[in-house]
């Protein structure tokens, strides 16, 4: 063997152990404790997406990997960003063939509300009549109670920190921190859901104006609530001008109607399915100042 060969032989031996702690520095580098959690993913939920985007359409895949709402035969490409928000509530995700998986994270999730402390005192005197707060600490922290003093001596009532927020904030959620019990609010509404809440409340109102029954064209005039009849109004026959008076709501009739009848006043309980039955005009006494 020659001296060359001999030196290269040692050369790596003197080498070897190097390279197997580079190996290991590296494998603890790269295992899975030192790195950062995984977050948790879900399979997007395709099927929701087509049902929300295109009603009647089930999902497909064509060519393995690319996925559609098929509808009839015609085919709409998926937002997959959009579908793992309506899966997750997030818009994060990743392809694994011709898996689509989204992440799941906080991103899509309600804020909550400011945060409040307990009010335990509240609570003691609603529970317990004659109590007061205590704090006691414990081996595990800190013990919140309500002490209750009698004949018999001094007893300590437990408090469930959930009822003890809701009786402050209105919410059974909490978060402990040391010895304070935090107590989440309830969300506020955002700035666009104040502006459809006033939007609904004002369709909501009552106001006056004409609505045609669809089933025999007889024009209403009254009160409308939500585009329907609500309240006292006046139906007219469009051809006889025949004119009877009632009261409904919410679209449907409530109570006697009053009409003129070969020139008398007469007081109806009208029936959809049987003969209309004849009231004395006493019980349509409210009615008679609508009728003209």
């Amino acid at each position: 063997m020659t001296p060359n060969a001999l030196s290269g032989r040692r050369g790596i031996a003197q080498a070897l152990p190097v390279l197997a702690l580079s190996a290991f520095a590296l494998s603890i580098v790269a295992a899975p404790g030192a790195q950062a959690a995984v977050q948790p993913r879900v399979v997007a939920d395709l099927s929701k997406y087509c049902r929300t985007k295109f009603p009647n359409s089930t999902p497909t895949i064509r060519r393995g990997v690319d996925h559609y709402c098929n509808r009839g035969g015609s085919l709409q490409g998926i937002d997959l960003a959009e579908a793992c928000r309506l899966t997750t509530g997030s818009r994060r995700y990743e392809r694994m063939g011709a898996r689509v998986l989204c992440f799941k994270t906080r991103a899509g999730a309600p804020r909550p509300g400011p945060r409040t402390d307990a009010d335990f005192a509240k609570y003691c005197r609603a529970k317990y009549p004659n109590s007061v707060y205590r704090r006691l600490p414990t081996a595990r922290g800190v013990k919140h109670v309500c002490r209750q003093v009698n004949a018999h001596g001094a007893t300590n009532q437990g408090i469930d920190l959930a009822e003890a927020c809701r009786m402050t904030t209105g919410s059974r959620r909490y978060s402990v921190s040391g010895a304070r019990v935090l107590c989440r609010g309830v969300e506020r509404r955002t700035a666009a859901r104040r502006r459809v809440a006033r939007r609904a409340d004002r369709n909501a109102r009552v106001r006056r104006g004409t609505y045609i029954w669809p089933h025999n064209g007889v024009i209403y005039r009254g009160p409308l609530k939500n585009g329907k009849p609500h309240g006292i109004g006046t139906n007219t026959h469009p051809k006889t001008g025949f004119k009877t008076v009632g009261q409904y709501r919410d679209g449907k009739p409530v109570g006697p109607f009053l009409m003129r009848l070969r020139g008398r006043l007469t007081c109806l309980r009208v029936y959809p399915n049987r003969r209309s039955r004849r009231l004395p005009l006493s019980r349509c006494a409210h009615l008679r100042g609508h009728l003209s």
